[in-house]
């Protein structure tokens, strides 16, 4: 099974989220992001994974957060038509046992 994850960031190293995000998205096979002109890092620790492709937004543009998924949504489903399960999760949320 072929699970894809999928998100929207902006800053989210300087908020202290990145790091731990990145482990919770561990379980996905490839890692899809829309960044949404980070400053602070991001940028860096996305270029650590393999298996992440990325959106560079010139600007920050979460006022048009469904026109970004569906930019980010139609690249991972052209790269991976076989995919079983796409995952969202937001840059601030943790999974739990």
């Amino acid at each position: 099974m072929k699970l894809i994850g999928f998100a929207q960031l902006y800053n989210e190293l300087q908020k202290g989220n990145l790091i731990n995000w990145f482990k919770c998205m561990e379980i996905c096979d490839y890692i899809y992001i829309f960044d949404q002109n980070s400053t602070d890092g991001s940028r860096e620790i996305y270029s650590q994974h393999d298996n992440v492709t990325v959106i560079y937004s010139p600007t920050n543009d979460f006022l048009n957060e469904i026109k970004c998924k569906s930019s980010l949504l139609q690249l991972l489903l052209t790269d991976h038509q076989d995919v079983d399960w796409i995952f969202w999760m937001d840059g601030d949320t943790i999974l739990e046992r």
